[in-house]
């Protein structure tokens, strides 16, 4: 069909290339060149000039992407030749991007264009440097029109039309995150009921990022943030402007990677529709700034109000990709209008102003313990944040084989449904298509007015038609060849049956196949019934009892009367003369004579080389040996089928040699050779040595890897449950019936597409399959069985995650609390700060005001002049003598221990799990309304279980944003940058001091005690000296 396509692919017009069937795109998008006024107009009258010739009876619809607001020379030229012209902006805020709602206008616009019976033609032109957003649509229209899928990949794809380098030499910044993240908005327009969603109004918390960029030479930055948007009060549609901004001044703050790995800024700036953030570094000189990253979205698509991004995510410059460290994450933080907190009260610092502290004459003794002591400096220590980096799907294949593969695109652009609905709301008229549209940034559904509803498109339809099940190997060939020609045949009856809509989807697979099945079932019906043919004769040995086959009670034939003669059980050669030895057929002729041993053995060849059920080929020898209960350790031996004329064997066949084979106890054979533990669960008399039928059930049939297969038994195993209550439980997301590690092997081994398609192509009889097998195709009764299963594990551990998390935010709050409102730590923080300022006075360290919260670990390094006392002691004996009451201050500290052992890169880790696995939900719940009877339980749990989700995790989510500013505001509480003295760092340094005080008292203790023994024994000798003098 390529070969053909080639051969008859019809050239455009010079001037234009062909994107997919009736699209074409001016080659001047993919130039810089700017022609002159009248030879550009002359270029674009040769152009229509040439496509009206080829297409005569088409009308022509153009899209032009520009900057300003006036109309442009293309279309004032194209206007001439009685063409529409609908006219976009070239960029949004500087992002090569249209607002959703344009967006919107312009994929509906084109889907209902090309969806008219007519042959309609859309031409698409951009001025210069307009590539990278005509780039960015047409992504659009190959994922909205489902020709493509895989949005990073798509959008790879277009890019790598124009030539390399293109993009870099027009665009500063790498747009391609943002336009990645628009286009799954597209692509949620197959999932959504309604697309695109309703636009939230939400309040932009702040901006935390987390690892410093490095844009200055002491590898460091000064972020300065700026929002841009429609306003939040403004009209629907109306201009953009700058929301928010950040002062520019000389002191903005500096922050150095050695320094900190947390930048927070706040923002509290309301944001509705699209929204750009910019973040930029400023120089020294405030009017020089070098741009840091750039992210454009849309609220209608925010999850769980929290958006994280790493460097992968954010629009950056072309050759800044190693500014930015490994672990570097941005995190937007949203939260409802209506919850929005009223502005913070700057938090009080503890500082040498507050009173509480002993007075100056309680420590007349320390500059006598401590002179001349140096207090040591010591660096800082600083919470690590890593981040989960997100992968990307891989990049593959071309435009051009995935557009023009076939040679004529026949696809479905829309379903029949849209396009009856969309032709009442576009102009259809395309002789009066002489008005110019101009689409501005405000313009929304201008032109497109209506909104049709998304039907959704079925895929499967298309997985029976290709080839249709071949029937099994024993019928004639004549029905294997018939099969091919029913594909060809839905389609052309589908067509004649739909007249009026464009092309349809691939139709289900009609009669026809159902036909072939049915044939495919006959013959294989026929297949089982023939190797039984042969052994019609032998049917009493049901009914007969095993050891004495007195005359068979059921030969047909007439000729009954001979075989009487033959009494005796185990007397073969008896009932030698009646048959001759030497007829090697058998069965024909001499039917009267059923005994086992009166005919000679037939080729014992049957399937794999399995013995006939009556002719075994060892004459009676055979039929004395009963059915085997249990599976018998083979030997190995080379088999010989036919026995040479002379040979040993062929003396063996002979009745005379038969009667000398001894009797076989196969009880005793299967107990000694048997590979597994014989259990008898049927009696031994019930006609077990006839039952020869059992030997010739068909082996079960593995399709799926040995390794792989065993392994899925193994899980099967422990699990302990029918498979069809596995399925129920999963759709009905029963978390009593399977827990999450069940859950979780389940997900491990859900077939793959390769094993799916092996599945789907077997014709044999599926009951004979092993239970690997079985289980996939269980599985494979449920659409989307994988992405189920793992919305079953988040939802099972959901419930916990969630208050895991709401438990380590509370203590985080309350650890916060509780040390800003302990009044004891105040006062022992004074009275540190009034010793320290003691030792201190006359120098430069002297008169202070405060002290970094660092310094507190360094009162046990300061050591007294004997070298047994520190200053950490001789604070616990000043407390402990002037203000007992302090010394249990860390009973108002309850929740500290606790709080210095979480760390809120992991908190936020968690977040991020949480929100992503609510986005997956969302999306199978939306995708499962097409699944059919078989989802409604799942629809209906699920949906029960996103209501509640939904409100937890924006819970959550508000008090996550509480508590990163009851963080801040612990440390500005002591003095210090939130950015270089994070909360980790400052319930580690607390808590060690709170330790390190406990210590010294207990020590101060056992020096008081020692000290007192020590005097109690001087006065003791002392005593006893006077006594002796």
């Amino acid at each position: 069909m390529s070969l053909l396509s080639r051969f008859f692919y019809k050239r455009p017009p010079d001037g234009l290339l062909e994107f997919i069937d009736r699209v074409y795109i001016f080659d001047s998008c993919f130039s810089t060149e700017v022609l002159p006024h009248g030879i550009y107009s002359l270029y674009l009258q040769e152009i229509i000039r040439d496509l009206h010739e080829e297409n005569p009876d088409s009308s022509f619809l153009a899209f032009n992407f520009r900057d300003g607001d006036k109309r442009s020379q293309f279309a004032n030229t194209l206007r001439e030749s009685e063409i529409t012209v609908i006219e976009y902006p070239r960029h949004y805020e500087s992002c090569p991007i249209l607002p959703l709602s344009l967006l919107q206008h312009f994929l509906r616009v084109c889907n209902h264009w090309l969806s008219l019976p007519s042959q309609n033609v859309i031409l698409l032109h951009c001025e210069r440097g307009g590539w990278p957003l005509l780039a960015f649509l047409l992504s659009c229209v190959l994922i909205f029109q489902k020709i493509q899928t895989g949005e990073q990949k798509t959008l790879e794809i277009v890019h790598r039309e124009a030539p390399k380098g293109f993009i870099q030499l027009l665009s500063a910044m790498n747009p391609l995150p943002s336009q990645l993240r628009y286009l799954q908005y597209v692509s949620r327009r197959n999932i959504l009921p309604e697309w695109p969603p309703d636009e939230r109004a939400l309040s932009l918390d702040c901006l935390i990022l987390r690892a410093v960029p490095s844009f200055d030479s002491v590898n460091g930055c000064r972020p300065l943030v700026r929002v841009f948007g429609r306003s939040f009060l403004g009209k629907k549609g109306g201009p953009t402007e700058m929301l928010f901004s950040m002062p520019r001044k000389k002191s903005l703050r500096h922050y150095r990677q050695g320094d900190c790995d947390v930048i927070k800024i706040d923002v509290q700036c309301l944001v509705q529709g699209d929204v750009v953030l910019e973040c930029v570094h400023q120089e020294l000189d405030p009017e020089k700034e070098v741009m840091m990253f750039r992210i454009m979205f849309n609220t209608a698509f925010i999850r769980s109000n929290i958006l994280m991004l790493n460097s992968d995510d954010v629009d950056i410059l072309w050759d800044s990709k190693e500014r930015y460290p490994r672990n570097f994450r941005a995190e937007v933080l949203f939260c409802d209008v209506e919850s929005v907190s009223p502005v913070r009260q700057p938090t009080r610092a503890l500082n040498g102003e507050m009173k509480g502290g002993l007075p100056i004459e309680a420590f007349e003794r320390v500059q006598e313990l401590f002179s001349g002591i140096e207090w040591a400096e010591g660096g800082e220590d600083a919470a690590i944040l890593l981040l989960k980096e997100l992968s990307e799907n891989s990049l593959q294949g071309k435009l051009r084989k995935v557009v023009k593969d076939g040679g004529g695109i026949r696809m479905p652009l829309m379903s029949a449904t849209e396009s009856e609905e969309e032709e009442e709301g576009l102009v259809s008229d395309n002789e009066r298509s002489q008005s110019n549209l101009s689409v501005g940034d405000g313009a929304s559904n201008n032109a497109c007015g209506e909104t049709p509803s998304v039907n959704g498109i079925a895929a499967s339809p298309s997985l029976p038609p290709p080839v249709a099940p071949p029937p099994p190997p024993p019928p004639p060939r004549g029905p294997v060849s018939a099969p091919p020609p029913p594909p060809p045949p839905p389609t052309a009856s589908t067509r004649s049956t739909r007249p009026p809509p464009p092309p349809p989807p691939p139709p289900p697979p009609g009669s026809n196949t159902n036909n072939a099945r049915s044939s495919a079932a006959a013959a294989t019906a026929a297949a089982r019934a023939a190797p039984k043919a042969p052994p019609p004769p032998p049917p009493p040995p049901r009914a007969g009892a095993p050891p004495p086959p007195p005359p068979p009670p059921p030969p047909a034939p007439p000729r009954a009367g001979p075989p009487p003669p033959p009494p005796p059980p185990r007397a073969p050669p008896s009932k030698g003369p009646p048959p001759p030895p030497p007829p090697k057929k058998g069965p024909g002729p001499p039917q009267p004579p059923k005994p086992p041993g009166s005919g000679p053995p037939p080729p014992p060849s049957l399937g794999r080389g399995r013995p006939l059920p009556l002719s075994k080929g060892r004459g009676c020898t055979q039929n004395n040996i009963p059915p085997k209960k249990a599976p018998l350790k083979p030997l190995h031996w080379v088999k010989v089928t036919r026995a040479m004329q002379g040979s040993l064997w062929a003396d063996s066949q002979k009745p005379e040699a038969q009667s000398k084979a001894p009797e076989i106890d196969f009880n005793e054979l299967e107990s000694l050779f048997s590979t597994a533990v014989v259990t008898d669960k049927t009696g031994l008399g019930k006609a077990g040595p006839r039952r020869g039928s059992g030997i010739n059930k068909p082996e079960i049939v593995h399709l799926v890897d040995m390794r792989r297969a065993n392994n899925c038994e193994i899980m099967l195993t422990k699990i302990k449950m029918p498979l069809p209550d596995m399925i129920n439980a999963i759709l009905a997301l029963d978390a009593t019936v399977l827990d999450n590690d069940q859950v979780e092997n389940l997900i491990k081994f859900c077939p793959t597409k390769e094993e799916m398609e092996m599945l789907r192509n077997y014709n044999g009889n599926k009951e004979m399959l092993g239970k690997c097998e079985q289980f996939f195709l269980e599985l494979m009764r449920v659409p989307r069985v994988e992405s189920k299963l793992r919305v079953f594990a988040f939802r099972i551990s959901f419930s916990t995650q969630v208050e895991d998390l709401r438990a380590n935010l509370t203590t985080i709050n309350s650890a916060s609390r509780e040390i800003k409102e302990s009044a004891k730590l105040r006062q022992i923080m004074q009275t540190i700060l009034t010793l320290g300022n003691a030792l201190n006075q006359g120098t430069a360290r002297g008169s202070a005001v405060g002290f970094r919260l660092d310094s507190l670990l360094k009162l046990s390094d300061t050591r007294a002049r004997n070298n047994k006392l520190t200053l950490m002691h001789y604070l616990c004996k000043l407390i402990a003598e002037k203000m007992p009451e302090l010394l249990d201050f860390d009973k108002d500290l309850i929740h500290l221990e606790a709080a210095s052992k979480i760390q809120l890169k992991l908190v936020a880790e968690e977040m991020q799990a949480v929100n992503k696995g609510l986005e997956k939900v969302e999306q199978e719940l939306t995708a499962s309304d097409n699944d059919g009877a078989i989802s409604i339980g799942f629809r209906k749990a699920l949906k029960s279980f996103l209501d509640t989700a939904e409100a937890d995790v924006r819970s959550l989510i508000a008090l996550y944003s509480e508590v990163g500013r009851s963080a801040d505001s612990l440390a500005q509480y002591f003095g210090e940058d939130p950015a270089r003295c994070p909360f980790e760092q400052v319930t580690s340094i607390l808590l060690l001091f709170v330790n390190m005080f406990k210590k010294s008292r207990e020590e101060n203790a056992r020096f008081a005690e020692a000290e007192k023994k020590k005097l109690e024994k001087e006065a003791m000798q002392e005593k006893k000296g006077w006594n002796h003098t």
